[in-house]
């Protein structure tokens, strides 16, 4: 629309050849980037998104207790940083959450992401995989296991991804649960300070310890990235199974296929989104 209403050539290709993606450019961007463009009040409204709800992951358990109990929690990574285009890039939702004060009123509502992801039954073990406040589900799964209202206490591991330990989230309460015996073993992978390691090299690490526990009853729980890390965690899963396991490819890959299988024997388990900056 913008490149049809140009009328001048040089911004009619402009706007024709941008790409939208990598720049992440706004409406406003390209109209002040292409002075010639002309738009009535109803097209530029029809230019613009219809601004979506934004859903945070609950990082509590309503069986915690202590003096979490009756608190609802949620774990924000505040969206700060500068778009390709040079503009400061500042997330909506995090940012106005970030400037709230104790006893402000702020309004939600609850969604249910269904039925599977949730924390495991009684004698199964987790292996629990996420990276950045993709671990704010996994925070309520375990004040689940350490007040005996969900399988896994003692048997579970957690393998999480940030950048450096500064942005470690939740740290001193994660290294108490493995103090506790709450989890069997917690797994940090930094990948912006010297080696760059993901989460998926500490999975192919742990392959003598993950195999048994995938044989047993071990639910498998991932969440975040749905276009990178998913994938690679499902690839390093499969390298398990080929390594500690001694399955060929192919059946290594049909082991794991039939652990996300949907259905009453499922015991893998995704809540992944979009990443963006």
């Amino acid at each position: 629309l913008l490149a049809d209403r140009a009328t001048d050539e040089d911004d009619r290709t402009q706007l024709s050849m941008v790409d939208l993606v990598a720049t992440k450019a706004t409406v406003l961007e390209l109209l002040m980037s292409a002075k010639s463009v002309s738009l009535s009040v109803a097209e530029l409204l029809a230019c613009l998104a219809q601004m979506k709800p934004r859903y945070y992951s609950i990082s509590s358990s309503p069986n915690a207790k202590g003096g979490s109990a009756g608190r609802a929690t949620i774990t924000v990574g505040v969206v700060d940083a500068i778009s390709p285009t040079g503009r400061k890039h500042r997330g909506v939702a995090s940012n106005y959450l970030k400037k709230r004060s104790v006893g402000d009123l702020v309004w939600v509502r609850t969604k249910s992401v269904g039925l599977s992801f949730r924390p495991p039954p009684p004698n199964s073990p987790a292996i629990m995989v996420c990276a950045g406040t993709g671990l704010a589900p996994f925070v309520g799964f375990l004040e689940d296991m350490a007040a005996g209202a969900a399988g896994g206490s003692g048997t579970s591991h957690l393998f999480f991804g940030c950048r450096r330990p500064e942005r470690h989230l939740h740290r001193e309460r994660l290294e108490g649960y493995v103090s506790d015996g709450t989890l069997a073993a917690l797994h940090v992978a930094y990948s912006r300070t010297g080696e760059r390691i993901y989460v998926q090299e500490l999975i192919k690490r742990e392959a003598k310890t993950l195999w048994p526990l995938l044989q047993g009853k071990a639910r498998v729980y991932v969440c975040g990235d749905a276009a990178r890390m998913a994938p690679d965690v499902k690839r390093a899963l499969k390298a398990v199974c080929s390594s500690a396991g001694g399955l060929t490819e192919q059946k290594a890959s049909a082991y794991i296929d039939q652990l996300c299988a949907v259905g009453p024997n499922q015991r893998y388990f995704e809540d992944v989104w979009a990443s963006g900056a």
